[in-house]
């Protein structure tokens, strides 16, 4: 499903209603945080621990900017998924 950032979370979870599902992260600021907002800040809630957070329910990006070509994860400034620089669950 395509959303723009500046859309509120429940007209997301209304549409997904539509088709039987759900968006599961719920920040207590659910009824007026935006999609865009949610992913700024990977936002969770109490369903995070059971479903994950944002970024669990995220597929895809697409940024536009005025004067500027579109970016996708196919752009060129796209370098592709981070490695982590350590890893902290093993010991030093």
């Amino acid at each position: 499903m395509h959303r723009a950032a500046g859309d509120r979370q429940q007209r997301l979870n209304a549409a997904l209603a539509e088709q039987g599902l759900w968006y599961p992260p719920d920040p207590a600021s659910a009824p007026w945080s935006t999609i865009g907002g949610n992913v700024a800040t990977n936002a969770g809630g109490l369903c995070c621990l059971k479903y994950g957070v944002t970024r669990d329910y995220v597929l895809g990006l697409r940024a536009v900017v005025a004067g500027l070509p579109a970016m996708g994860p196919r752009s060129a400034w796209a370098a592709g998924p981070r490695k982590a620089l350590r890893d902290t669950t093993s010991p030093d």
